[in-house]
């Protein structure tokens, strides 16, 4: 795909005041193994929102900061897109919600993305495409997760790796940007790799889906509904 004179044009994040120090993530597992992970994957600190943060908050925040360092009129925001696996509910979409929480006008186009790793990219391509083939003005991607609350803290696989935090970047045409190109992949045969298996219309929550349990030989435990990941592969 390749567009000519869309870009991005300002960034803000936002992340929760609560510091998760790898090494001293102790409480499932013994220092020895937990500074063997750390070391491994180097990530040495992570954020981790409270019981009543959602990513809409993180996001919101983010998005509150941008338009305020960039003194943007709120009327000219055309386009909304919310990218999250850690969405506020089922229904309705969070990006309708998040039009409303900061004040935009109702003719603006909201909807949700639901992508992970590549979450952020996806969004670009589509607000790159529609700021390419309408009249529209500005376009503003919101990308948060709180990963925090989907991953087994006594899973060793994924408890060292996952926090929370929200973006939010703005996107206008301006001659200034020249050319750009997105290459978008997929590979649906290996979905089993990452995955919250529970809780989902597939396989609903139940009491099953929400115990808790012994997955491997290494004694690592989660629930169907706790996110898992072969990061091997």
């Amino acid at each position: 795909m390749k567009f000519n004179g869309v870009g991005v044009t300002a960034l803000s994040a936002a992340v929760p005041r609560t510091i998760i120090d790898n090494y001293k993530y102790t409480q499932y597992f013994p220092e020895d193994q937990v500074k063997e992970v750390v070391d491994k994957v180097g990530i040495f600190q992570r954020r981790f929102a409270d019981a009543d943060t959602c990513s809409s908050d993180l996001c919101f925040a983010a998005a509150e900061k941008l338009i305020a360092d960039n003194n943007i009129d709120r009327n000219e925001i055309d386009l909304l897109i919310f990218i999250s696996q850690t969405p506020d509910y089922r229904m309705p979409a969070t990006s309708v919600l998040l039009q409303n929480r900061l004040g935009l006008p109702n003719s603006t186009i909201a909807f949700d993305i639901n992508l992970g790793c590549s979450a952020f990219m996806y969004g670009l391509s589509v607000a790159f495409s529609m700021m390419s083939t309408g009249n529209l003005r500005k376009a503003l991607i919101l990308d948060g997760e709180t990963r925090s609350k989907v991953y087994s803290p006594k899973d060793r696989r994924s408890a060292f790796l996952f926090g929370d935090g929200g973006v939010a970047a703005l996107v206008e045409k301006d001659d200034k940007f020249g050319e750009s190109f997105f290459s978008l992949n997929s590979d649906g045969s290996r979905g089993d790799l990452i995955k919250i298996n529970g809780g989902g219309y597939r396989n609903p929550s139940s009491i099953e889906t929400l115990k808790e349990r012994v997955v491997d030989e290494y004694g690592n435990i989660r629930s169907d509904e706790q996110g898992y990941m072969n990061g091997g592969d």
